[in-house]
């Protein structure tokens, strides 16, 4: 790619990231079943989880019974070659060899790096979502370099490697500040009314029975330790008045144990304390060990002074990390491969602590699979309360990705209606 190429070059289109980041490369045949709920259950368990986002709790993005229509373009190529030709504007005034005049556009080359492939698309196409950036950029900062590293490395080219890594850690976090700019600051400066005060609305008809707000989402305003430009001090209420908040303590996971009927966690939640240090002594033998051996603490009362002994929290943080991110993801229906796209391991090893959660609460992946195969047979999901959330169209869809957001969906909609 020349210089001109490069500044050319869209960050934000998948096709010319494919191309770059794994050309040349062939598409790759997926096979989708007609009727997947036909098939069982244990028929479902090839499909990955595409371009679905998995929030730990956020409002999930609704597409009503029927999966939105993917626009087809004909006579697709399966073979992409290692450099292709993009058609871009001539904002350069490029003259081209022969012409006596520049033309509205031209062609820009990508050469691609030839990394490996992570996963694929519906489509049999390298995917390259947000997600799988990340698992290739690796952690930068700390040089701790990811999968596009690893896999030009063994090809003998480790500086490049490293040069790649870095610009998708750069690519990574222009389109962070993409989403603050476009999502927050913009709309906050364009819809206060003339006395500065905001007034969202509240749609109360959404597939979950959760309320979701637009126009601003104040729902999704950046966590505390995110919010880099502070776009959380443009909220100050009115003079003499104050804000309260206020939130229920674990109350999906309180939910999730009602319906299950799960011992272990309505046994933690008896027995009050750090419920994550819990999920983590359940989980880790090793830690279970030392706790009976008195080697550490559980939970410790500071007003009594510093702990005599190490906190679970403190000396097994990565555990209870992982701990905690399954207790809230589990009931959001997140599976071994959305963890490892979290965690930046493989399947396997995100399966193996995935089988170690659900071996401390049976009850869970019972109700779980119990659900699903109603939601299969029959099409549908029910609340508690009676509420019933179809979802036939989604389940018969010919999308790998529609019918797995349609499996999460039965499993989270009775925790969320219940919930909010």
């Amino acid at each position: 790619m020349t210089q001109e190429d490069a500044e050319e070059f869209n960050p934000s289109s998948v096709q010319q990231l494919q191309q770059l980041l794994f050309a040349p490369f062939k598409r790759k045949k997926t096979e989708v079943k007609k009727n997947p709920d036909e098939q069982g259950l244990a028929g479902l368990e090839y499909l990955p989880e595409g371009g679905i986002s998995e929030g730990m709790g956020g409002e999930e993005e609704v597409y009503g019974d029927e999966a939105p229509k993917r626009k087809v373009t004909k006579n697709e190529p399966d073979d992409f070659p290692e450099v292709r030709a993009f058609t871009v504007p001539n904002t350069k005034g490029i003259i081209l060899p022969g012409k006596k005049a520049a033309l509205k556009n031209r062609e820009m080359l990508i050469k691609g790096l030839g990394i490996t492939p992570i996963e694929y698309t519906d489509k049999g196409l390298p995917s390259a979502d947000t997600n799988i950036l990340k698992i290739l950029a690796g952690d930068v900062k700390k040089k701790n370099y990811g999968e596009a590293y690893k896999s030009l490395k063994a090809k003998g080219q480790e500086e490049l490697g490293i040069k790649v890594c870095e610009g998708l850690g750069a690519l990574l976090d222009y389109r962070s500040i993409e989403t603050l700019i476009g999502t927050f600051i913009i709309p906050l400066q364009n819809l206060p009314d003339k006395n500065d005060r905001i007034h969202s609305s509240l749609n109360i008809f959404t597939e979950t029975g959760r309320l979701a707000s637009r126009r601003p989402n104040l729902q999704n305003q950046p966590a505390l330790d995110k919010d880099k430009y502070k776009i959380r001090y443009a909220f100050i209420p009115e003079e003499g008045k104050k804000f309260i908040v206020a939130d229920y303590g674990q109350l999906e996971l309180r939910i999730l144990a009602h319906i299950t009927n799960c011992k272990s966690m309505l046994d933690a939640f008896k027995s009050g304390g750090d419920f994550h240090s819990r999920t983590a002594v359940g989980m880790y033998p090793y830690i279970k060990k030392e706790l009976q051996d008195g080697k550490v603490l559980l939970e410790w009362d500071y007003s009594k002074g510093n702990p005599p002994l190490p906190l679970i929290k403190d000396k097994y943080a990565a555990e209870r990390k992982k701990s905690k991110a399954m207790n809230f993801s589990i009931a959001y229906g997140k599976s071994a491969h959305g963890f490892s796209k979290d965690w930046g391991c493989t399947i396997q090893e995100a399966q193996q602590t995935l089988d170690a959660w659900y071996a401390d609460r049976p009850e869970v992946k019972e109700w779980q699979d119990r659900v699903k195969n109603i939601a299969l047979e029959k099409g549908w999901t029910q609340t508690l309360i009676g509420r019933y959330r179809n979802l036939s169209k989604m389940l018969k869809s010919r999308s790998r990705t529609m019918v797995n957001h349609a499996l999460r969906a039965c499993i989270n909609t009775p925790i969320q209606v219940i919930g909010k």
